[in-house]
């Protein structure tokens, strides 16, 4: 026979009544937190998604500019190619298209590998070509143009379109700056499109601020490294693979001279996101490090080929910048 129970130790019914509601309560606060759990991952995920999907239009349209200012200095190398020596003058004529297509190039030069016993040749070829003052120059301690010392050899400005408002380039060794000699050897090792810093004032102009691209042209055009074949199209890395030591030598035998671009990197920039009317979003540009190489601005080894002469122009006429309408401004 059962006993019964105290009264005193049997629950109330009422609170017997209450278990029921409080599981109730409780399973749904769970599925509650689950459900905003999966919501707000889900918003999560697409909010990174749509970034992600801006960040890349953003990267494109970027991209797409500086390919359309690059396309003038990649096409230089095959100009080059195509011919024993290019005057003055047709450098001039090649270029002046994409002078007027993209009024925001600065300037386009032709910098060739001068030896010591070229120096004389260039300097009276220049003066043909109706530049009287030419010569192989550096920056002095008093930020004076000074006659370069004599060395083995030589990376000046020869040729700059437009010339009018650039005259102060000509003749300017680069070699003999720490930093651009560090960019030029990068850029003759790597087979590479190399950019540096291209303040004018350090370089004795009037003090603004762009970038120089610059491009190795060999003799052998296969050592040369395509705009796009520098390694894909995501992230900057800080890390550079080692580069192969029989191509880092047959490039600087068979290096001729670099073309070069300054271009403010900033404004086209700024240009391609303005057209793409999307959110606000900060955008960080990251320079990698250059590839250190040996202070003495000299190429290794004797050319793979006799290095061309220059030729005076048949014909030369300097002209000025030119507006997006085509108008030149003097």
């Amino acid at each position: 026979m059962a006993q019964a129970l105290p009264a005193y130790a049997k629950p109330p019914r009422s609170a017997l009544r209450r278990y029921p509601v409080a599981l109730a309560l409780i399973v749904g606060l769970t599925l509650s937190v689950i459900a905003y759990i999966f919501i707000r991952n889900r918003q999560v995920r697409l909010v990174q998604l749509e970034f992600q999907q801006q960040a890349g239009d953003y990267a494109s349209a970027v991209r797409r500019n500086l390919d359309d200012h690059l396309a003038v200095l990649e096409a230089i190398g095959p100009f080059y190619a195509a011919s024993q020596s290019v005057e003055r003058n047709e450098f001039q004529a090649f270029v002046q298209a994409a002078l007027r297509r993209q009024p925001n190039i600065q300037a386009l030069y032709w910098i060739p590998r001068v030896t010591l016993a070229q120096r004389s040749t260039y300097e009276s070829v220049a003066a043909q070509d109706g530049l009287t003052n030419f010569a192989i120059v550096e920056r002095g301690g008093q930020d004076q143009w000074i006659r370069v010392a004599s060395r083995k050899e030589y990376y000046p400005i020869f040729y700059v379109e437009p010339l009018v408002d650039n005259t102060q380039y000509l003749g300017y060794d680069l070699a003999s700056n720490p930093e651009m000699w560090q960019a030029l050897a990068s850029a003759r090792d790597s087979g590479q499109m190399t950019a540096t810093r291209w303040n004018t004032e350090t370089n004795g102009g009037d003090g603004s601020n762009s970038s120089l691209i610059l491009l190795p042209i060999y003799f052998d055009a296969s050592l040369a490294v395509g705009l796009h074949q520098g390694g894909g199209t995501g992230p900057a890395s800080a890390y550079q693979p080692p580069l192969d030591p029989s191509l880092v030598a047959q490039r600087r035998r068979s290096l001729y001279g670099f073309a070069a671009i300054a271009l403010p990197i900033d404004s086209i920039v700024l240009a391609a996101l303005r057209a793409q009317n999307g959110p606000p979003m900060r955008v960080s540009l990251v320079s990698l490090p250059l590839r250190r190489t040996t202070s003495v601005p000299e190429t290794d080894g004797d050319p793979a080929a006799t290095l061309p002469s220059p030729q005076p122009a048949r014909s030369y006429t300097p002209i000025g910048r030119r507006r997006p309408d085509g108008a030149a401004v003097n």
